[in-house]
């Protein structure tokens, strides 16, 4: 390794943040526009050619929207297009986290879409749950 070389071991953490975009896509057989749709980012990482947008929640729930892993993903994958921006992999996390007096559990699904023109693509890569315990 030369002098001038970087090395970086840690994966690139990007700010939160809102936004308003214009998204074109599919459901079904039903083309859709969806007109000056304002997205809510939680977090992105990137590492190793992976982009991961994270959707978090401070709370267990039983279902989910799947328009709020979309939209971002599909937003994400439109700018970095549109810069000349190769991104590899991309998918994302949604993330639940339920506080209780002895313990916090967290509950990780990790999502990709086969295709980034349909959002009823959506597929579930692995899940996880972690028990945080006070000592």
């Amino acid at each position: 390794m030369r002098g001038d070389e970087a090395v970086v071991a840690a994966p690139r953490v990007y700010i939160p943040g809102r936004t308003r975009t214009t998204l074109e896509y599919t459901v079904g057989r039903t083309r859709l526009i969806a007109e000056n749709q304002q997205l809510e980012t939680d977090l992105v990482l990137e590492y190793q050619g992976t982009v991961t947008i994270l959707e978090a929640k401070n709370r267990f729930l039983s279902n989910f929207a799947v328009y709020q892993l979309f939209h971002p993903i599909k937003h994400y994958h439109q700018r970095a297009k549109a810069k000349g921006i190769q991104v590899p992999h991309l998918n994302a996390c949604y993330v639940l986290k339920q506080a209780r007096r002895k313990d916090t559990r967290i509950r990780m699904y990790l999502y990709e879409f086969s295709d980034l023109d349909r959002i009823d693509s959506i597929r579930l890569v692995r899940k996880a749950e972690y028990r945080l315990r006070v000592r």
